[in-house]
């Protein structure tokens, strides 16, 4: 990729992600934009102003990654990599709409629930039942939200962890099959092994079956025949 127009790689790079675009790695500028901008969105909407500490972290982050990549020459450019701050090419290609079902799923209801909760208490403030002041409103509209998004970052803290324990042991295991290759006899197999496993052995045991059945058959048709025979 060529070098971009520094004046407008910098006034591209104003907006987090935009930079990144302009110079051509779109997969890195989509993240870092959605990171950003999707950052301010949940922090806004669950309440969490403590949260908007990270924004500027993430802002200057995207800024300095475009001036950066821009001022690489050509060569050290040609070696770079368009991709996704947080998924790998291997990760990538492993993804399945079928895995984010559930979780859209339940982002989806808890998003209508929540909103369906804030105009019930809204109305019945309006209605005089409940003032702004009362526990059930600021839990509604304080730490409800509050609660939730802890509860998200905990579980995103143990998953990432929990991934990151899981990539170190497979490299192990995998080196260790490397230096003693008779070990890889043990190594778990993959989904897909297994269903081919499974078919095989049930092809191997129908036709074994019909082999029993014609065996049994063909002795039947002897024992006839002989029985045929003394009789004559």
């Amino acid at each position: 990729m060529a070098r971009k127009n520094g004046f407008w790689n910098l006034c591209f790079s104003l907006i987090p992600g935009a930079g990144q675009m302009y110079q051509g790695f779109l997969k890195r500028g989509v993240s870092i934009m959605a990171l950003f901008f999707g950052w301010l969105v949940l922090c806004t909407f669950f309440g969490v102003d403590e949260g908007l500490v990270f924004a500027p972290v993430i802002w200057f982050f995207g800024f300095f990654d475009s001036l950066h990549r821009n001022s690489l020459t050509e060569t050290e450019r040609a070696e770079l990599k368009d991709g996704f701050i947080f998924l790998q090419e291997n990760d990538i290609e492993g993804l399945s709409l079928k895995k984010f079902r559930i979780p859209a799923a339940v982002l989806l209801i808890f998003l209508g629930s929540y909103s369906l909760l804030q105009l019930a208490v809204s109305w019945m403030v309006d209605a005089g039942f409940l003032y702004w002041g009362s526990g059930i409103v600021g839990l509604v509209y304080d730490r409800l939200p509050k609660m939730v998004f802890s509860f998200v970052i905990l579980f995103l803290g143990i998953y990432l962890i929990m991934g990151r324990k899981k990539e170190i042991m497979d490299r192990e295991w995998q080196k260790e099959e490397e230096s003693v290759p008779w070990m890889a006899q043990y190594h778990e197999e993959k989904p897909g092994e297994e269903r081919e496993n499974e078919g095989k052995k049930e092809e191997g045991k129908e036709e074994t079956v019909k082999e029993e059945q014609e065996e049994e058959e063909k002795q039947a048709g002897e024992e006839e025949l002989g029985e045929g025979e003394g009789e004559i």
